[in-house]
């Protein structure tokens, strides 16, 4: 018994004394739990603390309390070994004979056992009194002397007033008392009583075959088993009739013997006999006809007792029992063991054989039932002999169901190797097939059996049993030293896993579990990772069915300590390495980590979670920043599995997936179909001010943000990330901040302004990032990724975005395509084309107003106004062409910018359908003199134009365009167009900004269509012409 000291015991001491009526359901849960895990000891430790608890002096007990003590009594009683157990359980609360163990756990509220007691204990507990009875029955039995005499009291006091109902070893336990303590052989009266007490509780008591030697007095009722009795001669007992009187072989002396034989099941008969029983097919045919077994459908008579087929079970037991004796059963005593059955059964054994064999088709031969010498020297079972007689006269027999028929709770387990090989061969000479593994595997009632017939078949030699035809097998590991486990493949079956773990959970199997699965992880730890994480995966899924339906608890096998255990201990061996050496995954971890994910993407989540939190407790190999080191190196594991990444970065641990997002980024090699940004976006969306969270702690650490005063172009940290990495954790939470709650806003702002004290590269990296996008948009335009009509849409949500980050980037797109004007007679034809729609379509759709708008028409009008023969001038012309065609149809707001165009002497001759469009929008059709005759004509600046309208001129006042993003372009401001002659606008007359800057050829802006240009045009795009 396991010492009291356990911290299991604590906690079953612990529930007891603190159960009530609230957590009644809880802790019976509890308990229950516990003793299905551990065993017999912790169910025997519970029924004490439950005896402990009732008050001797009390009559009344908690009802609850009461009700769990019989409960546990009840199931106590019903076991064959009630005794010991009972005597084990009052034993600790003997204050006594207690340990010192027990007396720490009970304290002085040991109990000494009497009379009085044991009423007590029924009353307060409403316990039954054959419940009551057993107790005492079993305490007789103590080694404590005082603790026997007053159970026997009790007996003493209670049977003869009237005996309770018991059950068979209860009863027969009572029997055995009475015949054999002197307390009640020396007091004859008392017996008496008691007895017929028993029998009037008992009709059939002195009728049993079971319970009849155990009444008689002086031995008179042993006496009618002897051979001589059968006979009827001297010493034919008293019951027999008178002595002497051969007619008392007609009586209860002359059918006894063979009332007895055939009540025996036939493998007690068989193994009592020994292995003469198969010293040839006649032998054992008389043994089965002894015990009234018959072929199938017999419908036979023998001596008027009828021949019962053999059963699928009685064949287990047979086979079981026979395996478990192989060797060393015979002693001196088989030879008169053999006579006294032949004596005892007469001739009715031969007579059964006979018509059994009959039955069976054979022709009866009375001088084969003899038991020669040869026969009876038998050193062992003959199983060729079993086997023929099963066939010969048990047609139809289901072999499988014999198997399947070894699950039972009357069947032991099979005690040996030899054994369980006896069993296999057996088989396989009944049948001629291969033994079916698969019934192993199947689930079982009786636990102890099936874990050691599990056990031995995964010994087995490939040639006497296999595993290779069991459904759901695992494909050996390629590359492993031991791809495959054992020869016959055992360790390949999924089903052997879950059989084993279900053994443990249910059978409280734990420890032998335990130790078949660590001789695994020894011999094939690949295999036994792959195994778990089929089983584990498998639960999953159950888990998941039952969710789907509704139901809300977790499907059964869902929790299960010993596998979860299993599995950590197999991903750091066959995994872990991966992530703690400063060497890349080995290719076996890389197999390994393809065939988990082929099993299970969810669970690779886990396993990644699992490695990532074992090396950050390590430290992953010295690093001084572990998270980040151990993300890159799961990363690299993950790499190659399509769709890996993105299950682990839904993972509900946030700063695992933070870390691992990061990872991904900073990567060498880029991962297809990942952006920080999208991660950062999604988490922010689903979690909002939780994910925030996550963010900032994961900022602070990698940061290490410290006062104000300290500097540092990088964190200090060693492999903490760069700056960068941290503006776009900041744009996306700036990004996002609409959705978030005030008080988080407050602490993303306070924690940026602590970084950029001590990065100041952040701030201006902010800027940047800003610019970076709004080039790639520009991008996607001039390589033809995104349509104009696309682009205009996009831009005319970022306008009105509630999102700063979007707005600023609208903003920079429209201020680099302003700064962009002078340098447009530059452009390739098609991307010049582009820009004029584009221009022209930011007028059209209204995404330019006030100052800007003005500029806008302004740059048109001075384009408009160029030579279009030639040069630069010629560009400069088809742009504004371009971009009027797109905004034509505005022109009626503006008359007097109209009747400027109008007056454009070249226009009419270069594009004069144009010209007709716009005349026709003009009140009468008039031509170009007509509302614009006024105005001074030709070229003159529209700056220095009136109009007689009273509204507004667009292109007044004629403010110049600049940029927010002022360090941003060496050509962050562009005059008036009417200063912006093509003189003016070459490289060689540039602003003193731009003559103090590097070459423009060489140093383009951060963020321009020019850069975007040049990335999708080919040659002749850059400004050096």
């Amino acid at each position: 018994m396991v010492s009291f000291a356990s911290p299991l015991f604590w906690q079953i001491r612990y529930l007891v004394a603190n159960f009530n009526k609230k957590n009644f359901k809880a802790t019976v849960h509890e308990l229950l739990q516990l003793c299905t895990l551990y065993g017999s000891d912790a169910r025997l430790f519970l029924l004490t603390c439950l005896i402990s608890e009732v008050d001797a002096k009390a009559d009344r007990h908690h009802s609850q309390k009461a009700q769990l003590i019989a409960n546990e009594i009840e199931r106590i009683v019903a076991q064959a070994n009630f005794a010991t157990l009972v005597c084990q359980a009052f034993e600790a609360l003997d204050p006594d004979s207690r340990s010192r163990s027990a007396a720490h756990a009970f304290g002085a509220t040991g109990a000494r056992v009497t009379e009085e007691y044991l009423a007590h204990l029924g009353r307060a507990c409403k316990l039954p009194q054959g419940h009551v009875v057993a107790l005492a029955v079993a305490l007789a039995a103590s080694p404590n002397a005082a603790t026997a005499g007053e159970a026997m009291k009790y007996l003493k006091s209670t049977l003869p007033g009237g005996a309770p109902t018991l059950p068979p070893h209860v009863l027969h336990a009572l029997l055995h008392l009475l015949r054999t303590e002197p307390a009640f052989t020396e007091a004859a009266k008392v017996r008496t009583a008691c007895i017929a007490s028993l029998k009037a509780a008992h009709p059939d008591l002195d009728t049993s075959v079971a319970t009849m030697p155990m009444l008689g007095s002086d031995g008179a009722v042993v006496a009618n088993f002897a051979p001589g009795a059968a006979r009827g001669g001297a010493g034919g007992g008293r019951r027999g009739g008178r002595d002497g009187d051969e007619g008392g072989d007609a009586g209860l002396v002359g059918s006894l013997p063979a009332e007895i034989v055939a009540s025996l099941p036939v493998h007690e008969l068989v193994r009592d006999l020994g292995y003469a029983c198969t010293g040839s097919p006649a032998a054992f045919r008389e043994v089965l006809a002894a015990v009234g077994k018959g072929p199938r459908g017999t419908d036979r008579e023998v001596d008027g007792a009828p021949l019962h087929p053999l059963t699928t079970s009685d064949v287990a037991k047979l086979l079981v029992s026979m395996a478990s004796t192989l060797t060393g059963l015979d002693d001196d005593a088989v030879p008169s063991l053999y006579a006294s059955f032949s004596t005892l059964m007469g001739t009715g054994a031969g007579t059964a054989a006979a018509a059994a064999g009959e039955a069976g088709g054979r022709a009866a031969d009375p001088a084969t039932a003899s038991w020669d010498d040869e026969t009876r020297s038998r050193a062992s079972w003959d199983l060729s002999v079993v086997i023929q007689v099963l066939l010969e006269d048990y047609h139809g027999l289901d072999w499988r169901a014999v198997v399947r028929a070894l699950d039972a709770d009357d069947v032991p387990a099979v005690p040996s190797m030899e054994a369980f090989l006896f069993i296999v061969s057996a088989y396989k000479q009944a049948t001629g097939e291969p033994f079916p593994t698969h019934l192993l595997l199947l689930p079982w009632s009786n636990a102890k059996a099936q874990l050691a017939a599990v056990k031995y078949a995964i010994q087995c030699l490939p040639e006497t049993l296999t595993f290779a035809h069991v459904p759901r097998m695992i494909a050996p590991v390629e590359g492993s030293a031991n791809g495959v486990g054992t020869s016959n493949q055992a360790w390949c079956a999924v089903d052997l896993y879950a059989t084993l773990l279900r053994l443990a959970r249910v059978g409280g199997l734990v420890s032998p579990v335990r130790a078949l699965f660590s001789k695994a992880a020894s011999r094939c730890p690949e295999l036994l990772l792959l195994g778990l994480a089929q089983v584990q995966a498998d639960a999953l899924d159950e888990a998941a069915r039952a969710g789907a339906v509704g139901d809300g608890a977790a499907a059964d096998g869902t929790e299960d300590a010993l596998r979860d255990e299993l599995f950590a201990q197999m991903i750091r061996s066959a995994l872990f390495t991966a992530v703690t050496n400063h060497h890349p995954p080995s290719q076996m971890q890389r197999a390994l980590m393809a065939r988990l994910w082929e099993v299970s993407q969810t669970l690779v989540g886990q396993v990644a979670a699992r490695m990532f939190r074992d090396g950050v407790q390590i430290g992953a190999g010295g690093a001084s920043d572990p998270g980040l080191i151990t993300a890159r190196r799961i990363i690299e594991l993950l790499a190659p599995l399509k769709g890996a990444l993105g299950a682990v970065l839904q993972s509900p641990n946030l700063p695992f997936a933070i870390e691992c997002a990061v990872a991904a980024h900073l990567s060498e090699r880029p991962i297809e179909g990942f952006s920080l940004d999208g991660f950062l976006d999604d988490i922010l969306g689903r979690l909002k001010d939780a994910a925030v969270v996550a963010i900032m702690d994961f900022v602070r650490r990698k940061a290490a943000v410290t006062s104000p005063g300290k500097r540092s172009d990088r964190p200090s940290a060693a492999g903490s990330i760069p700056v960068e990495t941290l503006v776009i954790f900041f744009m996306r939470l700036k990004a996002r901040q609409s959705s978030l709650s005030p008080a988080v806003v407050a602490q993303v702002k306070a924690l940026y302004d602590q970084c950029c004290a001590q990065y100041p590269t952040l701030s201006s990296a902010s800027s940047h990032e800003i610019e970076e996008t709004a080039n790639e948009y520009f991008k996607k335009i001039y390589t033809s990724q995104q349509t104009i009509p696309e682009v205009i849409a996009t831009l005319q949500l970022f306008k009105t975005s509630a999102e700063q980050r979007e707005r600023e980037i609208f903003n920079c797109m429209i201020d680099n395509l302003f700064d962009e004007y002078r340098f447009f007679h530059k452009y390739p034809e098609k991307e010049l084309h582009t820009t004029g729609v584009l221009f022209g379509a930011l007028v059209e759709h209204q995404l330019v107003s006030g100052p800007k708008l003005g500029s806008a028409l302004r740059c048109v009008l001075d384009a408009l106004r160029k030579p279009p023969f030639s040069g630069s001038n010629g560009k400069m012309f088809r742009f504004g062409l371009y971009a009027l065609g797109q905004f034509k149809g505005r022109l009626h707001k503006w008359p007097q910018y109209r009747s400027h165009i109008l007056q454009i002497g070249h226009l009419r001759a270069q594009a004069p359908e144009l010209v007709a469009e716009i005349e026709a929008q003009m009140p009468g059709g008039a031509a170009a003199g007509g509302e614009g005759g006024a105005a001074s004509g030709g070229e003159s600046s529209p700056a220095k134009s009136t109009h007689s309208s009273p509204r507004r001129s667009p292109l007044a006042p004629l403010a110049p365009i600049s940029s927010p993003h002022g360090a941003r372009s060496p050509h962050s401001s562009l005059a008036s167009p009417e200063r912006t002659s093509p003189e003016r606008a070459s490289p060689e007359r540039s602003s003193p900004a731009r003559q103090t800057s590097p070459s423009h050829a060489s140093t383009p802006p951060a963020a321009s269509p020019r850069d975007a240009v040049g990335s999708g045009s080919g040659s002749g795009s850059g400004r050096g012409g």
